[in-house]
């Protein structure tokens, strides 16, 4: 995996799990850490721009998804 931001989250996962651990695989799993952060994305984005706190699941998932495809178009 070519990401560096999360490297230390990863490695301390599998520090504490193992590497077959759920956990671990959980921070691992690009399209699984995608929709945490695109939650995070969601939800800082209600806060800021004032939307109706029934879009943070919707946007959420855009982000995400959105994170997927341009991993994809990268050629990762």
């Amino acid at each position: 995996m070519d990401d560096k931001i999360s490297e230390p989250i990863r490695m301390a996962a599998i520090r504490r799990f193992g590497e077959e651990g759920l956990l671990t695989y959980l921070v691992h799993c690009l399209m699984c850490v995608s929709v945490w952060v695109g939650m995070i994305v969601a939800v800082y984005a209600w806060a800021v721009l004032d939307l109706n706190v029934w879009l943070i699941g919707p946007v959420g998932l855009a982000f995400s998804y959105l994170a997927v495809v341009l991993n994809r178009l990268k050629g990762d």
